[in-house]
């Protein structure tokens, strides 16, 4: 299982330009998404998952062109957006049976067994005759992960996925998402950087519309070795560093900042050499 996306490209009104000459070759397993707000990710996400048209290029899924065959692709695909609609009326089994069915899980104790499953994996058995009007974000959210895992499928995209869970759900799904790309391609998109190092052996980062960078996040942190550098300096000081050295990123702490140079040398005295995290590679590959 392969999906191959060549020279995608995106325009909004006003020459907004979303997407430029993305090429990207994903396999089995995780692959990581990383960009700011406004990098494009979520264009991308939805055009793959054929919420909308691309002004150019194409997607292929194995076989199957994706632009030009929106229906054999769904049927093969899992989606979590970052915001979703529910029908408040209903109630998360009814609904997940529903959709089971519309992906081509036709026996009735398949689907129930099938629901019952899933609705177990995210917490929400227990509530399952509740009406989804009344759910909380968090519960919300663990819905919209067991409706993107139903039927098994091989392309599984999740949008900024953990907003509005707590660390014990966030863990869960994780733990969820990384059992299903045993099987499947499994698209994290988000902005937290150290969910995309801890979880996925390949990962993009994405900027401005443009892949800036591909690769296993350690392989992409060796060019870093021996070039980040830090140091606490005061409000002033941390001005003049920004004249004079490439500061990728600070932190404040205690009232004084904590400054994250990127040089080939030691940017001057007090500076220490700190090992590079895929933190300091987003800040670079943004500028």
């Amino acid at each position: 299982m392969k999906l191959e996306i060549k020279n995608l490209s995106k325009r909004y009104s006003g020459e907004v330009c979303a997407l430029s000459n993305v090429n990207l070759s994903i396999s089995k397993g995780m692959f990581g998404l990383l960009g700011a707000n406004g990098a494009g990710k979520s264009t991308l996400m939805r055009t793959i998952a054929t919420l909308q048209e691309a002004d150019k290029g194409e997607i292929r899924l194995d076989n199957i062109d994706v632009v030009k065959n929106k229906h054999e692709a769904r049927k093969l695909l899992g989606y979590l957006p970052q915001d979703f609609g529910l029908y408040p009326q209903e109630t998360p089994e009814n609904l997940l049976k529903q959709i089971a069915y519309l992906k081509g899980i036709k026996g009735k104790k398949e689907r129930k067994a099938l629901v019952s499953y899933y609705l177990d994996k995210v917490n929400l058995y227990k509530v399952r005759n509740q009406k989804l009007g009344g759910f909380s974000g968090g519960m919300t959210r663990r819905f919209g992960i067991a409706q993107a895992l139903i039927g098994n499928p091989k392309l599984i995209i999740v949008d900024e996925p953990t907003a509005g869970l707590d660390p014990e759900e966030k863990t869960n799904f994780y733990n969820i998402l990384s059992e299903a790309s045993e099987k499947a391609i499994v698209i994290l998109s988000t902005h937290i950087v150290e969910d995309i190092h801890r979880l996925c052996n390949d990962m993009a980062i994405i900027s401005g519309g443009k892949v800036v960078e591909q690769g296993n996040p350690s392989q992409l942190l060796t060019p870093l070795n021996d070039k980040i550098w830090r140091k606490k300096v005061t409000k002033k000081e941390f001005e003049n560093l920004k004249e004079t050295q490439n500061v990728i990123r600070y932190e404040l702490i205690s009232g004084e900042i904590l400054a994250y140079i990127y040089s080939n040398d030691i940017p001057g005295d007090g500076f220490e050499h700190v090992v590079p995290v895929l933190e300091d590679l987003f800040f670079i590959k943004r500028k």
